[in-house]
Formats: structure tokens, C-alpha cells, sequence
């Protein structure tokens, strides 16, 4: 009997996006569960300290301040922090070994799910790290990381929708290709240029949305006028080279005429 057309794999319906499944996920469970783990109530937080302490050198972010006092997150702002964050908390009091492994292990399979191009043993190698990680996530609970922000009681479990979809992504890349395909990277930057520039241009009243529409109505036509432009700009200077060559052979038709 066939199955059922409801009966489907979710995880190969929705595709995966690295920006909010990965990045994300990393900055709202893993950082916040050392934070809870490492840092002591009414001191300064440990883990910036260590940030602060990181030797500056090119290519990499120096967190001069930390990142407790990053109010807003941006998608740079967090994959900086997953260059430095592995050599910050390791030898932090508290830091075990099986903390450092779970962090080494989710740090591993999220840099092999943004590789470009896979291979049979690319994506072996991230299965095993995926089986590692969830080996040994249970620490974050153990040593008092994952406990609730409402009431700061300790959560058991982790079912946590970000945490499982990895154990699928070889197969989702067998399927349908690399990650980089489907991330939502590309179209977030529209909502800076679209939505928060969009935004500033109006008076920020009731009509803000009416204002906005007409701002991107506006910016719209006024790319397609410059793109025009730039269509007849370079006809003209087709057809002036054009006349120049034919006026050239005129001229050249002349002299051997006059030879002749």
C-alpha cells in the first residue's frame, strides 16, 4: 500500500537555511549556554575578558568589548564570533573537556554545511561530527547552561527544532545540493535596502507604510531610468564608431580611386 500523501519528510520539503538554522542557532543555544555555564552572577563576564584578551591580527574581528553589550546581532557579528569563540572559552573555570568537544563538534558540522561543493567523504565526515555533538550536548544541561529565561529553571531535554536538522543535512545535500543554495542570506540584505532604508525615508507617522511604498515606487523607477540611459549611451557610441568605420572606407575608396 502506498503511503499517504501527507506522509512526507519534512525536513526534505523545507529546505535548509544556514543563516536561521546554523548561524543563528549557534548565537541563541550554544553561545547563551556558555554564557549561563561560564560567566558568574554580578561580575564581569568571563568570556569577554578572554575576547578582549585575544590576540588582534588580520582577517579576524578583535572584540575589543565583548559581545554581552551587542544588543542587536547581525549575521557578521556572528559568524566573527565563531572564528574567536572556540579559543575564548577554552581553559575558561567550568570549561570541561566534554564542553569543549560539544562546542568543537557543533563548530566542525556547521562550517562543513556551508562548504560550496561536497564530496562522499565531506559529507561522512559531517555525519560523524553531527553523532559527536549529540553524544555530548547533554553537559549544556549537566553544568547548568540550559535553563529558561522566564523563570531560570534548568530545561531538560533538547528537542529543539534548530539542534535536530542537522542529522539531516548529508542527506538533504544528497538530494537537492550544498546549503549555500537555499540560505536566506542573499534575500536578508533586501530587508536593509528595501525595509530599514524604506523606513528612515519617511516621517515615521501613520502613513509610514504609504510613504514607504512610494520611496521603493521612486527608487524603482529611477534604476530603470538609469538603466535606460546607460542602453542609449552605449547605442550612441555603437552607432558614432559605426559612422566613423564607414566614413574611414569612404575615404579610403577615395584614395584608391584617385590612384587608380
Amino acid at each position: 500500500m502506498a503511503e499517504p500523501p501527507w506522509c512526507v519528510d519534512i525536513v526534505k520539503v523545507i529546505s535548509h537555511d544556514l543563516l536561521h538554522w546554523y548561524h543563528k542557532a549557534f548565537r541563541d543555544y550554544i553561545v547563551t549556554w556558555n554564557q549561563n555555564i561560564i560567566d558568574l552572577p554580578d561580575r564581569r563576564s568571563e568570556i569577554d575578558v578572554r575576547l578582549r584578551l585575544q590576540i588582534p591580527r588580520p582577517g579576524f574581528r578583535h572584540f575589543t568589548n565583548g559581545i554581552s553589550g551587542i544588543g542587536q546581532w547581525m549575521q557578521g557579528d556572528t559568524r566573527d564570533l565563531e572564528k574567536e569563540f572556540l579559543t575564548a572559552v577554552a581553559g575558561a573555570p567550568r570549561a570541561t573537556a566534554r564542553l569543549i568537544t560539544a562546542n568543537w563538534a557543533y563548530l566542525n558540522y556547521m562550517y562543513l554545511a556551508t562548504y560550496p561543493y561536497h564530496t562522499e567523504d565531506t559529507l561522512l565526515e559531517a555525519e560523524r561530527q553531527v553523532r559527536d555533538f549529540e553524544a555530548v550536548r547533554d553537559v549544556y544541561a549537566d553544568l547548568g547552561g540550559r535553563i529558561s529565561d522566564d523563570t531560570g529553571e534548568a530545561i531538560e531535554g533538547f528537542q529543539i527544532p534548530k539542534l535536530h536538522v542537522p542529522r539531516h543535512f548529508p542527506k538533504y545535500v544528497r538530494w537537492k545540493g550544498t546549503l549555500d543554495g537555499s540560505t536566506t542570506e542573499t534575500s536578508e540584505r533586501l530587508h536593509i535596502d528595501l525595509v530599514k532604508d524604506g523606513w528612515r525615508a519617511t516621517n515615521h507617522r501613520e502613513t509610514h507604510l504609504l510613504q514607504m511604498i512610494r520611496w521603493l515606487d521612486l527608487r524603482e523607477r529611477m534604476e530603470s531610468f538609469e538603466l535606460y540611459r546607460h542602453w542609449r549611451e552605449g547605442e550612441e557610441e555603437v552607432g558614432d564608431s559605426s559612422r566613423g568605420e564607414e566614413a574611414r572606407e569612404e575615404v579610403t575608396v577615395g584614395k584608391r580611386t584617385k590612384t587608380r
